[in-house]
């Protein structure tokens, strides 16, 4: 009778898990990994001068694609924005402490990704159009953005 029992609930534990899997394939989002990277990073022949980062946890922050113009643009560090009065964010997550891992679930779509720093919202890419940090979701597909947070590192 235990042995059967066993074997259901084993049974049972497999079909879970393989529908998990199955679920998870069809899942749409970004996946990613939050660097910060600082320090002396200028070409050299000493190779212990330059910084290969270190994962940090920190709040990703989601946005409708966006540009400059629906971002109010810190006049003293430009670097950095201090929000958005027209946008708001469509997901906010934090990334772990270990290995900086971040997994957001969003419809298929295109978005900007930020990082949240010191109340400040930080992004170091760009398109051709100027879309900040863009993203493409497409549908079923887990899109892998690892972004780098490198305002302290000098190039």
């Amino acid at each position: 009778m235990y042995a059967q029992k066993a074997a259901e609930t084993v049974s049972n534990m497999s079909k879970r898990a393989r529908l998990s899997r199955e679920l998870g394939k069809n899942v749409s989002g970004i996946t990613g990994k939050v660097t910060e990277l600082s320090g002396n990073n200028m070409p050299s022949t000493n190779k212990t001068t330059k910084s290969f980062g270190k994962a940090v946890s920190r709040v990703v922050a989601v946005y409708p694609l966006a540009t400059d113009l629906d971002f109010m643009l810190d006049s003293l560090n430009p670097s950095f924005y201090l929000g958005s009065k027209l946008l708001n964010p469509v997901a906010i997550v934090k990334s772990s402490s270990i290995n900086g891992f971040f997994q957001i679930h969003l419809k298929p779509g295109l978005y900007s990704v930020l990082l949240i720093e010191n109340g400040k919202l930080y992004a170091n890419s760009y398109d051709g159009a100027m879309h900040i940090n863009p993203v493409e979701v497409v549908k079923g597909k887990k899109t892998r953005i690892d972004l780098l947070l490198d305002y302290k590192a000098s190039y």
